[in-house]
């Protein structure tokens, strides 16, 4: 009975020791999802949309109209 006990003690501590482990490494996630949705809402604030670009670039380049065509002089 009392080596039932022992083998008892020694699992429990086992999978404290294994739960300590997998807290750490759940913090350690949390951290490193919580850095990256910083940086992506700061990446976002950032970003132009594209429809804005696109109202931006209705504006033809110099180059469209090229060589022989009605608005190269």
């Amino acid at each position: 009975m009392d080596a039932d006990i022992i083998r008892l003690e020694e699992k429990i501590a086992y999978q404290d020791q294994t739960i300590a482990h997998l807290d750490e490494v759940v913090q350690d996630l949390n951290r490193k999802v919580a850095a990256l949705t910083r940086e992506m809402a700061d990446i976002r604030a950032q970003a132009t949309p594209i429809d804005s670009m696109s109202k931006q670039g209705e504006e033809k380049p110099p180059h469209y109209g090229g060589i022989g065509s009605e608005t190269a002089k």
